[in-house]
């Protein structure tokens, strides 16, 4: 099975995603996140938020849809949009299911309060990423 995380930069929510999914998910779930307009690295609070659980991701990359794998863009089973915003999913991802999250972009809070807002938002999205496990 193969499920795709889509946001907008894959900077924040979609590598939280993604890293959560590979820690709660079986082993034979494939689990990747692109983003429409990659951003050139993941946000350093997103990398910290996840070092509290001890996951590590300082050296993973983002990534846009023209980075999957071939295999994988082929053969994806569902699709996880991440954002408030629509995206437009480029008509080469084809996928069984498609399901919007609405999570809001813990960025665009006020400074003081940055730390508190990542960490809401990966309760939120670890929160989800087990219910879905439940069901596959």
């Amino acid at each position: 099975m193969n499920i795709l995380f889509v946001c907008d930069t894959n900077t924040i929510k979609g590598p939280i995603a993604e890293a959560l999914a590979h820690t709660y998910f079986l082993p034979d779930i494939k689990v990747l996140s692109a983003g429409l307009t990659p951003g050139p690295s993941i946000h350093p609070r997103a990398i910290f938020t996840l070092k509290e659980l001890d996951i590590d991701v300082k050296n993973t990359s983002t990534r846009g849809f023209a980075d999957l794998p071939e295999e994988f863009a082929r053969n994806i089973d569902h699709v996880i949009i991440l954002n408030i915003e629509d995206i437009e999913i480029p008509t080469s991802i084809k996928a069984k299911n498609r399901t919007k999250w609405f999570i809001l972009d813990p960025s665009k809070g006020l400074e003081s309060q940055l730390h508190e807002e990542f960490q809401m938002i990966r309760d939120e999205i670890a929160d989800r990423i087990k219910d879905l496990s439940e069901t596959l």
